[in-house]
């Protein structure tokens, strides 16, 4: 019974998509030990005066199938050897090519191109090979995310510049945009004339009079100007400054703006004017956003529950949050600074206030970052578009 659960077990295992003699190892493995067992029990029947017949009767095996079998134990013991026909394996020169067409394409690349590529080789043997190579590509090169989630409504902020498709009344030619990253909340969409610091900082200033300031304002690098400063410097708001061409730094403002887009287009055209937005399309599309929007997920409160709710960061908090950023910004310094060079250049100290200042929201539970790896998707590629 033993050995018919292995043969069971080998019969129905996952089909290994392996190549040659390796990948039928276990099956004839399995049908080897079943005969030798055969084979001993006609042996052993044969001490007890039982013809052939009986034997296989009793196995269910026919008589010359047990000869067959009994003469293959003498000959070699039953030596395991593959069925078939033997494998065409790609070797030498032509896997070179192979593994240069992979690098150049990627494994995008599907069986009808690399069999027109190769036609002297066989389908299956282009298969396995491509198989193998997008198996050590998944394994090789897993991506990984971090997954931000701001757990305290009202003390982190967003703010940045976006530029809409026409001037909006005629004569405002971008758009400042401030958003609570907790809650989700677009609290400004402001058009304007031009993108200037003074602009920027008196927004900031005004929603710091009429809904408390927040801890840190996060912002591009192009908002690091002396009015702004000025401004978060009286209200002791820390600003996070996104790395120079790393825009993704601040993607929750980005999304911001993916919020405000199409909802004012929408209103424009409800308005009878498609792509000729005004003040009241902007604010009217802010208001929806909030209203509406659940940027944590569908079963989750919308930013205005979440932004009414909110409960604004007290002195002592306040002091808590900037006093942990100064412990942490020496030891940030030093992992920012290179060994061979004695003091930090300009941006060597922004990434170091970007770590103390990342570490101190995450120890004091304003922040929260998982990490997650995955196998990048292999999608098909046409062989049309492969140059």
């Amino acid at each position: 019974m033993e050995r018919m659960k292995k043969a069971w077990t080998a019969r129905n295992m996952a089909k290994s998509r392996r190549r040659g003699p390796w990948r039928q190892f276990a099956r004839r493995k399995a049908e080897r030990a079943i005969r030798r067992g055969a084979v001993a029990f006609l042996r052993w029947s044969g001490t007890r005066a039982m013809s052939r017949a009986q034997v296989s009767a009793k196995l269910g095996i026919s008589a010359g199938t047990l000869g067959v079998w009994r003469r293959k134990w003498a000959a070699d013991r039953m030596k395991l050897r593959p069925l078939g026909r033997t494998a065409c394996q790609v070797e030498g020169e032509e896997r070179w090519r192979l593994m240069a067409i992979f690098h150049l394409v990627g494994p995008e690349i599907g069986i009808e191109p690399l069999h027109g590529l190769f036609p002297q080789l066989s389908r299956k043997a282009l298969e396995d090979i491509l198989h193998r190579y997008r198996r050590l590509y998944r394994k090789d090169c897993p991506d990984l995310v971090y997954s931000l989630r701001w757990t305290v409504p009202g003390t982190v902020w967003a703010i940045d510049w976006f530029q809409p498709p026409l001037p909006i009344d005629g004569i405002y030619h971008f758009v400042l945009l401030v958003r609570d990253l907790a809650s989700g909340e677009t609290i400004e969409a402001l058009p304007c004339r031009t993108k200037d610091g003074h602009t920027s900082a008196s927004a900031v200033a005004a929603l710091c009079r009429q809904f408390g300031a927040p801890l840190v304002v996060k912002s591009d690098n192009e908002l690091d100007c002396e009015p702004l400063n000025r401004v978060l410097a009286s209200h002791k708001i820390v600003q996070l400054l996104s790395p120079p061409a790393h825009p993704q730094y601040n993607g929750s403002i980005e999304a911001g703006v993916g919020a405000i887009r199409p909802r004012a287009q929408h209103e424009s055209i409800r308005n009878n004017r498609p792509g000729e937005w005004t003040c009241d399309d902007v604010e009217g599309a802010r208001c929806q956003a909030n209203q509406t929007a659940r940027p944590l997920g569908h079963l989750l409160p919308t930013p205005d529950f979440l932004w009414q709710n909110r409960h604004s960061p007290s002195p002592a908090t306040r002091a808590s949050f900037r006093r942990a950023v100064a412990q942490l910004l020496p030891q940030a310094k030093l992992e920012a600074k290179p060994k061979d060079r004695a003091s930090l250049t300009k941006y060597q100290r922004a990434a170091a206030h970007r770590l103390a200042i990342s570490r101190a929201l995450v120890d004091l539970g304003f922040l929260r970052i998982r990490r997650k790896r995955f196998s990048p998707p292999i999608s098909s590629q046409k062989l049309a578009n492969i140059s």
